[in-house]
C-alpha cells in the first residue's frame, strides 16, 4: 500500500446529545477579533442594526446561505510512511475555488450543487514533484443532500483521472468540507456533543463584527478498517483522527470561515495485499474561507 492510499473516513450517525456548560477561560479561545473583522468586512459588510433571527445560537443550513456561495479552500499536509525500517516523507497540498447551488429538498433538506472552479493539487517528494492537470475535474459537480445540521449525502461525484487520485482523493472532497452543526442552541460557553466522538463548544461572540457567531471543534475518533484504493475488500488496520478546529457562523448569512487542524495515525498489520507493516502519520491544516457571492440565486 503506497502513503496516497492512507484515508480517513469520517461519516457516522450521531447519538445522543449533551449540552454542558464550559469554564469561562475557554470563552476567550478562537481566531482573533481584527482577523474576524478583516475579513468578514468584505463579505457580509458590518451593521448596527439587529439580525432577522429570533435565535441566532441555533444553528442549520439553509438553501438561501449556500445558493450563489463561493469559498476558497487551502489545504497543506505533511504526510511520513514507514515500512521495514524505511522513512518517506511528503508534502501536499490543494488551492481551489468551490462555488454553490441550492435549493429546498425533502423534509426540510438542503439540495446542494457544487464544483470546483479553480483547482491545483500537488505533491512533493525526495523524487519527484507532481502536479497534475485538473482540468478533468474543474467544473464537475458534486451532488447531494444535506440536513439542517450539517449531515451530507452524497447522490453524484465527478470523475476523478488516477494521475489526480494519485495526489489527491478529490472524490469525497465535499463529504467534509462543510462543519457539523450542534441540534440544539448553545448560549455562550455551551458545549454540544454526540456519541461519533464530535465536540463544538461556542465561544465568545466577535467585537466589532455584527452577528458574528464563533465555534470550537474537537473531533476524537479511532476506526479499525480501511479500504485500499480500487479493492472493494475492507482492510484491516488502526486508524486514529484527532481534528482541532475553530469556524465563524453569520445569523443570516451561514458560514464564514472554517479552519482545522487533522491528525490521522494509522497502523496496517501484514496481510496477502499489504506483505510488510505500515505506519503513517498525516498532518494537515485547512482553511476554508468564504469570499462575495456571484451568481444569481435560484428562484424559489
Amino acid at each position: 500500500m503506497s502513503s496516497g492510499e492512507v484515508r480517513c473516513r469520517t461519516c457516522g450517525p450521531t447519538g445522543r446529545q449533551q449540552i454542558t456548560k464550559s469554564p469561562s477561560n475557554g470563552e476567550r479561545m478562537g481566531l482573533p477579533r481584527r482577523l474576524l473583522h478583516t475579513v468578514f468586512a468584505g463579505v457580509i459588510g458590518v451593521s448596527s442594526g439587529p439580525d432577522t433571527l429570533a435565535d441566532p445560537a441555533f444553528l442549520r443550513y439553509a438553501p438561501g446561505q449556500l445558493d450563489c456561495a463561493r469559498f476558497q479552500e487551502t489545504s497543506r499536509g505533511n504526510v511520513e510512511t514507514y515500512t521495514a525500517g524505511r522513512a518517506r516523507r511528503e508534502s501536499v497540498g490543494l488551492e481551489g475555488e468551490w462555488r454553490f447551488r441550492a435549493q429546498p429538498g425533502r423534509a426540510d433538506s438542503v439540495q446542494v450543487e457544487a464544483w470546483f472552479d479553480t483547482l491545483s493539487v500537488w505533491r512533493r517528494t525526495a523524487e519527484a514533484n507532481l502536479k497534475p492537470d485538473t482540468d478533468p475535474v474543474i467544473g464537475g459537480r458534486y451532488r447531494g443532500v444535506m440536513s439542517r445540521d450539517g449531515r451530507y449525502r452524497a447522490d453524484a461525484r465527478p470523475f476523478v483521472p488516477d494521475d489526480i487520485a494519485e495526489v489527491a482523493d478529490l472524490s469525497r472532497a465535499l463529504d467534509d468540507l462543510l462543519p457539523r452543526l450542534p441540534t440544539q442552541p448553545l448560549p455562550v460557553g455551551a458545549t454540544w456533543t454526540d456519541e461519533a466522538g464530535l465536540e463544538i463548544r461556542r465561544l465568545a461572540d466577535s467585537a466589532g463584527v455584527d452577528s458574528v457567531l464563533r465555534f470550537r471543534s474537537t473531533l476524537r475518533r479511532e476506526t479499525r478498517e480501511g479500504a485500499l484504493r480500487g479493492d472493494s475488500m475492507p482492510l484491516r488496520l488502526t486508524q486514529r483522527i484527532r481534528e482541532d478546529g475553530s469556524f465563524a457562523w453569520h445569523a443570516r448569512r451561514g458560514l464564514l470561515r472554517r479552519e482545522r487542524h487533522i491528525t490521522i495515525e494509522t497502523e496496517v498489520p501484514p496481510e496477502p495485499r499489504v506483505q510488510r507493516a505500515v505506519r503513517a502519520r498525516v498532518e494537515q491544516n485547512v482553511v476554508l474561507e468564504r469570499i462575495p457571492d456571484e451568481c444569481e440565486p435560484t428562484q424559489r
